[in-house]
C-alpha cells in the first residue's frame, strides 16, 4: 500500500524486545533462576541431588530462557502498528499471522491505558474501537512515546486538527 498524501509517516511502530520479554516471561525467568539455583545447590552437595538431576535442571532453566528470548525476537520482527492509506494497520503473529485494518473514518474511540507494570516498563496499551464491534478492534502494547504519537496522529486525522497542534496533543 502506498502512503496517502494526508497520512503522516510515523513508520512501523514495533514493540521493545526487552520490555516484551519482561512483560511476558518474568515468571518463567524467575522459575528458570530457581531451577538454576536448585541445580547448583545439588551439584555442590548442599541439596541431596545427583549430578544428572542437577544437569537436567540447568538444561530446563536454559531452555526456558532461550524460548523466551527467541519468542521476544520473533515477536519484534512480526508485530507492528502503522498508519497507511487512511487506515490503521496492526500486524502480529509468529506461526499464524493476523493483520487488522481499521479505516480512520470508522474509528469511534481510541484510548491509551497504562497499568502499574506499564509504568515500570515505559509501555502503554493503545485501544482502537469502531462502531458496531464488540470490544476493541485493536489492542496493542508498545513503547509509551510511540503510543502517544500514534494516538495524537489518529486524533488529529479523525478530527481534522491542524498539524500545528500535533506536538501539543502528543504531550
Amino acid at each position: 500500500m502506498e502512503k496517502a498524501k494526508n497520512t503522516p509517516d510515523l513508520g512501523k511502530i514495533r514493540p521493545n524486545r526487552l520490555r516484551f520479554f519482561i512483560r511476558n516471561y518474568l515468571a518463567a525467568a524467575l522459575f528458570a533462576a530457581l531451577l538454576f539455583a536448585v541445580g547448583f545447590a545439588g551439584a555442590s552437595g548442599a541439596v541431596p541431588l545427583d549430578a544428572g538431576a542437577a544437569l537436567g535442571l540447568w538444561i530446563a532453566g536454559t531452555a526456558l530462557i532461550l524460548i523466551g528470548v527467541a519468542h521476544s525476537v520473533l515477536n519484534y520482527n512480526t508485530t507492528c502498528i502503522y498508519l497507511a492509506d487512511e487506515e490503521v494497520l496492526y500486524e502480529s503473529g509468529i506461526l499464524s499471522k493476523k493483520k487488522i485494518s481499521v479505516p480512520l473514518h470508522k474509528i469511534t474511540d481510541t484510548a491509551v491505558s497504562r497499568g502499574i507494570a506499564d509504568k515500570i516498563l515505559g509501555t502503554a496499551k493503545i485501544k482502537i474501537n469502531t462502531s458496531g464491534s464488540k470490544g476493541y478492534e485493536i489492542e496493542a502494547t508498545f513503547g509509551n512515546g510511540d503510543v502517544g504519537r500514534l494516538y495524537a496522529e489518529i486524533y488529529r486525522l479523525i478530527n481534522k486538527t491542524p498539524k500545528s497542534l500535533h506536538g501539543k496533543l502528543a504531550k
